[in-house]
């Protein structure tokens, strides 16, 4: 068998690969991930068929979690900047990994592999979401041992731990624009002057924006089928 390339220099993010099932638990270290420059465009290796050609999904998991041949990582970290996701990168690649290690065997060079990773990357993304969506609509406490996945609401919105899951629900419900200035504001630390001008917005647009973010935070009610529908039909690319 092919030894599968590693990815051109240029790919490499700032990180050592994770090892699978790691997840950091440190809010600061979660908040700076999501404040990595975005990478130049990302390509994949060319002997994509060699990285495929694995006896199994595990053995394709283990391949792709070492060194991080498709640049997931990055990928994991350029959706969560343009789409203004609040999530747990380390939690968001792993769900990458799996689903590419998933469909990765069937994979036949259509579409482009680093569109398809991208994709990959973006349903994840989209399962997390609605997964956190169906344990609101089941009345599930968020045990201690989840507070991880969702502590950067904690530390940026001063949410209660056993509130952070519905916070994040609440969050990714509202819509891009409004996300967008809440994401620059309590993740980049901008002021909403310099939001409303970089995002081409009015000042008070930006603040209606931010504001409508703030309210979604608070609220604390179960979500309803229609929440999950919406969710749904909503394009994360």
């Amino acid at each position: 068998m092919t030894r599968p390339s590693d990815p051109p220099e240029h790919n490499r993010g700032p990180f050592a690969p994770m090892p699978v099932g790691e997840l950091r638990d440190d809010g600061a270290l979660q908040v700076q991930d999501l404040l990595i420059p975005a990478p130049p465009p990302l390509v994949g290796p060319s002997d994509w068929r060699a990285l495929f050609d694995a006896e199994d999904s595990r053995e394709l998991l283990e391949r792709l979690a070492h060194r991080d041949p498709l640049c997931l990582r990055s990928r994991v970290l350029r959706v969560c900047r343009d789409q203004a996701l609040i999530l747990h990168a380390d939690r968001l690649l792993l769900r990458a990994l799996a689903l590419c290690a998933h469909r990765g065997r069937l994979y036949g060079g259509s579409p482009p592999l680093s569109r398809w990773c991208d994709d990959i990357v973006a349903a994840a993304a989209r399962d997390l979401m609605s997964e956190d969506i169906e344990v609101e609509l089941d009345g599930e406490p968020v045990i201690e041992e989840d507070f991880v996945l969702y502590r950067m609401f904690v530390e940026l919105y001063g949410v209660e731990p056993a509130l952070s899951r519905i916070a994040s629900v609440r969050f990714h419900a509202c819509e891009l624009a409004a996300r967008r200035v809440a994401w620059s504001a309590s993740i980049e630390g901008r002021s909403l002057a310099e939001i409303a001008t970089t995002q081409a917005l009015g000042a008070e647009a930006a603040d209606a924006h931010l504001r409508a973010c703030l309210r979604a935070l608070s609220d604390t009610r179960r979500p309803s089928w229609k929440d999950l529908a919406a969710h749904h039909g909503e394009d994360v690319p």
